[in-house]
């Protein structure tokens, strides 16, 4: 059985990459990231998607 010492050094290895992580997204780093929590062009995008909604049955993205 595990045993809380067992998952410290872990966990303690989670929180330095959750803080890399943090910092690179607000130093403007990981762009891709960034740019997926961007929510500013939401509203056009609705027109489009109700517009596919009605166009097609399935619609895969890559």
């Amino acid at each position: 059985m595990l045993q809380q010492a067992d998952l410290d050094p872990l966990l303690r290895q989670c929180e330095v990459a959750r803080a890399r992580l943090a910092g690179d997204l607000s130093n403007g780093g990981l762009s891709a990231f960034a740019l997926a929590r961007q929510s500013d062009d939401l509203g056009e995008l609705r027109a489009v998607a109700a517009d596919w909604r009605k166009r097609f049955k399935r619609v895969v993205l890559f």
